[in-house]
């Protein structure tokens, strides 16, 4: 019998194109052994706004199960509450009258939070935000007490069931206002949180087929939807301790059965012509809206739409169709295997090789410094890894919440570069968010950049009280080197070690050179700084030793490099 003979030249090359594909393709198989420091730094700043030298530096010797076993850890808050500078009581919980508007109680909120999030080890609050960024609300449209509720909300469920927030979201009293929830009557059906549900919220529209046809739904899912939805009510504000959610003890709203519409509400071909019956009372209309959401997420379209965004959130905004294919896909699989658990997703998207860009030889879709940094990111990276000094919220209040978080950091940098924490401009949240093709570049552009830029000589400056010219918070600079660099009479070391934790990637040595002798040195001699430090060191007069750090940490800090994360 006559064999033909291979061409095994041929067969040869193929395998080895084989063995190349396979080793470029994107894959969710966990990374095993210690992190290093470098990897260490991204999964902090990805995953904390917590982000500091020992942090670093204790993160690299963990594995990596270690690693983000410890930042799934959710920690006790610092402070419960925040409190009114002007008597020093909260007025939340328990309610109470206070001294101050309401419009700036609201500031205290949005900074009691930004404070938990900077002293916060774990992953807690960026995904808070995640969650925020998906179920978005503007605080312009409830009280100050309701912006705490909802937060409250978002941090029950941060390490909990996305589909069960998907329920307690829709009564919440400030999200029940901003999209007219509570406005939404058997006899004038509102359709705005049902169509920002299904479109924003948790399923996505999908390709349009047709007019008023989104693939994943229609617009008759819309209306059907707004039915399900009517006669639910934001209490009062003076009711709002009298309706406590059973499970999660926060303020809810509550059901009106007389402005319910009771019919039965049948849903089109997207959902499988899913009709839900009509509740016969107002417990029962609660069994009717979670038949509505169950109906939602039992499409795997709904788990998709939902762990793309966690992916766009926290890895990269770039899903093309091997990511779609290799990470998505798995990523929505656990999701629904898990009955749309968080945490699941999260540890297998954070131990996953991807995420560390260790499954592919591409250097065109780079993971690690591929995101550009939120202002939130910025200022904290900024104030974490140099050991700001911020006020006692408890025995400097009126300088904590009024003049540094309130007046300096939210109305004269967040609002200002693109971030007005918790006001998005749109139901869709903040653009980098949702704005396609930019993505996470929306957090730089022409008008954003300039307030990007101010922070870093802000807080070099520092910021001043209103009753003193001195200022209250200001960056150390001479101390936080004296006290973190191993060697500070060595200007290599200087820049050496703050570049390699505030980049992502080591930069070239023509870059090390540029930032080393024309900005730190600005030309003088190495011997020069050594004689300038140790003139510190035995006077404690910083004069000289300052005009040098102050001007190397600036155009650090302007640097494209340090913008990246």
């Amino acid at each position: 019998m006559y064999l033909k003979k291979k061409n095994t030249k041929n067969f040869q090359v193929r395998v080895i194109k084989y063995l190349e594909l396979i080793q470029t393709m994107a894959s969710l198989n966990e990374k095993t052994g210690v992190l290093g420091r470098r990897l260490a730094a991204h999964l902090l700043r990805r995953t904390s706004y917590q982000y500091t030298k020992e942090r670093i530096e204790n993160f690299a010797t963990k594995t990596i199960e270690d690693a983000v076993n410890e930042l799934l850890t959710v920690t006790a808050p610092v402070v419960d509450q925040p409190i009114d500078y002007a008597n020093g009581q909260t007025w939340i919980n328990p309610m109470s009258d206070s001294p101050s508007a309401d419009p700036f109680k609201k500031l205290y909120v949005s900074g009691w939070w930004t404070n938990e999030a900077l002293n916060s080890p774990s992953i807690l609050h960026k995904v808070m935000f995640f969650l925020h960024s998906n179920f978005v609300i503007n605080n312009d449209f409830g009280r100050s007490e309701e912006l705490y509720d909802y937060l409250a909300l978002l941090r029950h469920y941060a390490t909990g069931n996305f589909k069960e927030l998907a329920v307690k979201i829709t009564l919440n009293p400030l999200m029940l206002k901003y999209l007219d929830g509570t406005y939404n009557i058997r006899s004038n059906p509102n359709e705005n949180y049902a169509r920002e549900f299904f479109e924003l919220f948790t399923i996505g529209k999908g390709e349009q087929i047709s007019e008023g046809n989104y693939t994943n739904y229609t617009e008759e899912d819309v209306q059907a939807a707004a039915k399900v939805l009517t006669g639910f009510k934001a209490p009062s504000i003076v009711e709002r301790e009298n309706y406590l959610d059973a499970e999660t003890n926060i303020p809810t709203g509550y059901g009106f059965y007389t402005h319910h519409n009771s019919a039965d509400k049948t849903f089109s071909s997207a959902f499988q012509g899913t009709t839900i019956s009509g509740a016969v009372d107002e417990d029962d209309m609660m069994r009717e809206l979670q038949d509505f959401v169950d109906m939602v997420f039992a499409q795997d379209e709904t788990a998709r739409f939902i762990c793309r965004k966690i992916y766009r959130f926290f890895v990269s905004g770039k899903i093309d169709a091997e990511i779609e294919q290799d990470i998505i896909e798995p990523l929505a699989a656990i999701f629904r295997n898990n009955n749309y658990e968080l945490m699941p997703v999260l540890t297998a998207l954070l131990k996953s090789s991807h995420f560390y860009d260790e499954d592919d030889s591409s250097n065109t879709d780079e993971i690690i410094g591929g995101l550009f940094k939120t202002p939130l990111d910025l200022v904290l990276n900024i104030m974490s890894y140099f050991k700001l000094e911020v006020p006692d919220p408890l025995t400097e209040p009126e300088m904590h919440y009024l003049h540094f978080y309130g007046m300096g950091l939210q109305i004269n940098f967040l609002s200002k570069s693109g971030l007005p924490l918790f006001i998005p401009d749109s139901v869709a949240g903040y653009p980098a968010y949702y704005q396609q093709p930019n993505w996470h570049r929306e957090w730089f552009t022409s008008s954003s950049v300039i307030p990007r830029y101010e922070v870093p000589g802000m807080l070099v400056r520092g910021i001043s009280s209103a009753n003193t010219s001195d200022p209250a918070v200001k960056l150390n600079l001479t101390n936080y080197i004296k006290e973190n660099v191993s060697d500070p009479y060595n200007s290599f070391n200087i820049v050496s070690e703050l570049t390699q934790d505030l980049f992502c990637e080591q930069i070239l040595p023509e870059r090390f050179g540029y930032f080393l002798l024309e900005i730190f040195l600005d030309d003088i001699d190495f011997n020069d700084w050594t004689l300038e430090w140790a003139r510190f060191e035995s006077t404690t007069d910083d004069t000289e030793v300052k005009i040098a750090l102050d001007r190397f940490i600036k155009h650090m800090l302007f640097s494209p490099e340090f913008q990246l994360m």
